[in-house]
């Protein structure tokens, strides 16, 4: 098959959970002896230099990119409302990454048109006309519920005001056009609730996030180490975050003296260093995430927003590591064989914490079990396997 991934972000190198969700399907399909054409919007907040993309990268795809600036402007605003559509929308759309993809669809004639997040509906209409493929709309999060939720936490008014009004755009653009492409592919059960409840009658595909699971578990470390790691540009997790340092992390610090708690993240605020403190160590922005969590042995997800699947829980429990979350944090990855030690209170996370550094043969056996899970239910070759079968029903 020929497949054209539409981005708003340039997926390479992989750093943050969409980027990482994208690059696992641009690895699989190329490995499984599918054409890849990869056309993103290149964002001055997640710039990616064209000319430093690996070479490894473009053996497995043919990449794009265009320029954009996403900064919030007035003008863009004015537009959403004009056109009854979303200002979070109209800061991804661009004429000139229009002219890209009317390009390539007429030069390549592509099976499949893969759309990464609801966003880039906004192309669709452009795609119709001109491409015969069955268009797709893999689905990262219901976006208008992130909104939602971050309205009801925010304790500034004229904040909540811009909040609210951007969660119901961002709702009704995602219900006007939910029935506009040819399938769904949604990254967790309960995402794929959602849109059947709110009208979707397209096939639906639940396809969780694939990762590369290393055939060995890498074993724990001998000091114990809780940490944190997530993109902190995305404010559920840096909210997630700060609620775990102010109303967690004393009575961990209490009752465990001797616990040390490591935090990484990209694009990681100066601010934030200072928490550093006995028992806090802020590393910012790591080189290798994966060897920073090879040296950690539970990792804490305290996340109260959002919808998905949290990428680096996935990567956590491939290396065996301990996960300790809340269950919006563990959406999708929760459950009765899942491994993963779901609290809801503060004072239920702290205690599940201090029970782990405390018992050494439980914590084994969570990471052994993390990474059996991880195998079984997570692996990128499976999964995607999966979705190309599900793609060739369509075709067919």
């Amino acid at each position: 098959m020929r497949i054209l991934q539409v981005c708003k972000k340039v997926p390479f190198p992989p750093k943050d959970g969409e980027t990482i969700a994208i690059w696992h399907h641009t690895r699989t399909f190329a490995l499984a002896s599918h054409e890849v054409t990869v056309a993103a919007l290149n964002t001055r907040k997640h710039y990616v230099n064209p000319n430093q993309l690996t070479e490894a990268a473009a053996q497995l795809a043919e990449i794009h990119t265009i320029d954009i600036d996403t900064r919030p402007r007035i003008t863009t605003l004015l537009q959403s409302i004009a056109l009854g559509s979303s200002p979070q929308v109209e800061r991804f759309y661009s004429s000139r990454f229009a002219a890209l993809l009317r390009q390539l669809v007429q030069q390549k004639d592509f099976d499949i048109i893969q759309l990464e997040g609801s966003y880039l509906l906004r192309y669709v209409p452009l795609l119709r006309p001109i491409s015969r493929g069955k268009i797709i709309l893999r689905s990262h999060n219901i976006e208008h519920r992130i909104w939602e939720e971050l309205y009801v936490a925010e304790p500034s008014r004229w904040r909540r005001v811009l909040l609210r009004f951007i969660a119901k755009s961002l709702k009704s653009f995602e219900q006007k056009h939910l029935n506009v492409c040819d399938a769904v592919v949604a990254i967790s059960e309960q995402d794929a609730e959602v849109y059947r409840k709110m009208g979707c009658c397209l096939p639906l595909l639940v396809s969780e996030v694939g990762i590369m699971v290393p055939k060995q578990r890498p074993a724990l470390p001998v000091q114990p180490r809780l940490f944190f790691i997530g993109s902190l540009d995305w404010s559920p997790n840096l909210a997630g975050l700060l609620h775990f340092l102010k109303s967690i992390w004393p009575e961990i610090r209490r009752a465990a003296p001797t616990v040390r708690f490591h935090v990484a993240g990209r694009n990681f605020p100066d601010w934030l260093y200072s928490y550093q403190s006995d028992g806090i160590v802020m590393e910012g922005e790591v080189a290798d995430a994966r060897a920073f969590m090879e040296q950690g042995s539970v990792l804490v997800v305290p996340i109260y927003a959002g919808s998905g699947i949290r990428v680096k829980i996935a990567e956590a429990l491939a290396l065996g590591r301990v996960v300790v979350s809340t269950s919006l944090g563990a959406q999708g990855l929760s459950g009765a064989e899942s491994p993963v030690v779901v609290q809801q209170t503060d004072e239920g996370m702290a205690a599940a914490i201090i029970e782990l550094f405390r018992n050494s043969q439980r914590l084994e056996e969570l990471s052994m079990r993390s990474h059996a899970f991880a195998q079984m239910r997570l692996s990128d070759v499976v999964l995607a396997e999966q979705l190309l079968n599900f793609y060739k029903s369509l075709l067919s």
